[in-house]
């Protein structure tokens, strides 16, 4: 998580925690680690020269692992760290209020 661009951007060191690891056994090995931390701001990955809200983001990500490499790596179960966008069950949502927003302002 280190090197992540959500934790690189404005990740609060101390917060950076171990919470679970599991093995999955099925064709190959593999791990799920599960960690925590903080960030100064709200949001994911890279957010430079975005306006963000100035608050402490507390997130959780769950990384797999197969042999040394990262598969997947997500944050809060919408944030695809590897690829770096919303996971598309949250952009839907997102769009749907978005839509809902526009409408009822009409």
């Amino acid at each position: 998580m280190r090197n992540s661009p959500t934790y690189k951007f404005d990740g609060i060191p101390e917060t950076l925690m171990f919470k679970d690891h599991s093995t999955l056994e099925s064709l190959r090995l593999r791990h799920v680690v599960t960690v925590v931390f903080d960030c100064r701001q709200s949001g994911y990955g890279d957010r430079t020269e975005q306006v963000l809200a100035q608050v402490v983001t507390h997130h959780g990500a769950v990384v797999r692992v197969v042999k040394t490499t990262i598969v997947s790596a997500v944050i809060d179960q919408r944030w695809d760290e590897v690829n770096q966008r919303i996971l598309d069950e949250y952009a839907e949502e997102g769009e749907q209020a978005a839509m809902c927003l526009f409408y009822s302002c009409l």
